[in-house]
């Protein structure tokens, strides 16, 4: 070997460490080349994100391809390596990625995202739902249900019964029984004037308490309110009645831990009454449009916000109880069915349209326009919709653009009912010619 190729051989080399001496420091530092990025007329060299990946629950395979505007192929960022959540992957160049989550026995999630440079992109609130088919575990016809989450019950009303979501044993409650409503836990009413104690099942006896037919029986505070002259309350405990309000115009009523809600009406006007629980004086008086057929409905965190729902005209008037004036309320017009997310803000549906409405700001939100109308909704406790047509079951995600998974298929299916932690769906419906109630279990 000559003395000048040696020295060529040596410069080359020297060559070869300061360039992979930079090339290292500046992958440590944040910087890639990029060779596609030149195609795209964009810098050779790019400062690169980070992408901070979880999931519930763990363990979800990671796919990960990196979209190019213009060019005919996608790269596969992480080819073949097998990555699970949670991880957090380095150095990505900028730009838009189609990422995918894959777990076995769970629905698959997709999701167009973007990575900025210099910055880490957080994705750790996915949430993926179980691939199952719904359970049957009674026959009934299909029908309306109602959970009582506490209890873990569920009422088949046309089948006059109370079901044990954790035992799946039925009470009957006689073929005389016309209509059933949850009034708290334990305590179901029958007819409009019976009260049942489904834990001991057996009738409450009330000591020769009378209550009257639709009298508006609600128990609140393990008190039961009702109308009959007015508004009055009974203590199942201690027998005593009391007269709250000797008032024969009143429409409807819920009590809260301060104050009494009255709807009132009569020949000139309707109104809204806030009245202190204390010493029961007047504090608000609120007009409404002249109709008697309200319905004070209440989320379960109470709010500075009450809600009265038209039963007929199908609107909820959103009243702000911290307004001052006279017309505090916002009307929402065409609501067929709706489910609270919190005091504030409660998820409707219109048709084939999904809706949220914000109280604060008094404007709803158009979440999904459907090509079929929306039968039943429930609110997932995870920021999402589920909901039904009237032969499928769909979860809407509204963190990730409005991503639907069409959960189940049937001939045909009743309202939704979700249990408290969003786990298992309830519904009654038919599938192969199996009509009865099922559960689904979800997560």
């Amino acid at each position: 070997m000559s003395y000048k190729f040696r020295n060529i051989l040596f410069i080359f080399f020297v060559i070869i460490f300061f360039v992979m001496t930079a090339f290292f420091s500046l992958y440590a530092a944040g910087y890639r080349l990029s060779l596609s990025s030149i195609l795209k007329g964009e810098a050779l060299i790019q400062k690169t994100g980070i992408l901070v990946l979880d999931s519930k629950p763990k363990g979800a395979n990671i796919f990960l391809w990196r979209q190019f505007r213009g060019i005919l192929f996608n790269d596969n960022v992480l080819r073949n390596k097998k990555l699970r959540t949670p991880y957090k992957i380095k150095n990505l160049l900028p730009g838009e990625y189609v990422l995918n989550l894959e777990l076995d026995g769970y629905w698959p999630w997709q999701q167009k995202i973007n990575i900025y440079p210099g910055h880490s992109s957080y994705i750790e609130d996915i949430v993926l739902f179980r691939k199952n088919l719904p359970i049957k575990f009674t026959d009934s016809l299909t029908q309306k249900i109602s959970l009582c989450p506490l209890d873990k019950k569920i009422i088949l009303e046309d089948n006059k019964k109370i079901i044990d979501l954790k035992t799946e044993q039925e009470i009957f409650l006689g073929d005389n029984i016309s209509s059933i409503d949850f009034l708290g836990p334990g305590l179901v009413l029958l007819n409009s004037n019976l009260i049942f104690d489904y834990l001991k099942n057996d009738y409450v006896d009330l000591k020769n308490n009378n209550f009257p037919d639709g009298g508006n029986i609600k128990a609140i505070s393990g008190d039961l309110f009702y109308l009959q002259d007015g508004l009055r309350s009974y203590s199942i405990k201690s027998g005593k009645e009391d007269i709250l309000f000797s008032l024969d115009n009143i429409i409807d009523f819920e009590v809260s831990s301060n104050f009494y809600f009255l709807v009132l009406k009569d020949d000139q006007e309707t109104s809204l009454q806030v009245y202190s629980r204390r010493q029961k004086d007047l504090i608000r008086s609120i007009k409404l449009p002249i109709s008697d057929n309200y319905e004070i409905i209440s989320p379960d965190n109470y709010s500075n916000f009450i809600y009265i729902y038209d039963r007929v005209f199908e609107k909820i008037y959103v009243i702000n109880l911290s307004f001052e004036f006279d017309r505090s309320w916002k009307v929402v017009d065409n609501v067929d069915g709706f489910n609270f997310i919190d005091g504030e803000n409660f998820v409707y549906h219109s048709d084939n349209e999904i809706y949220v409405f914000n109280s604060g700001s008094a404007e709803n939100f158009l979440i999904s326009r459907l090509n079929k109308e929306v039968k039943s909704l429930v609110w997932h406790p995870k920021n999402y919709i589920i909901y039904s047509t009237d032969k499928d079951i769909f979860i809407l995600d509204l963190k990730y653009d409005n991503q639907v998974i069409n959960l189940v298929s049937l001939e045909k299916v009743s309202n939704l009912a979700l249990d408290r932690i969003g786990s298992v769906l309830y519904f009654t419906g038919k599938i192969s010619n199996q009509e009865g109630l099922y559960k689904l279990f979800i997560q």
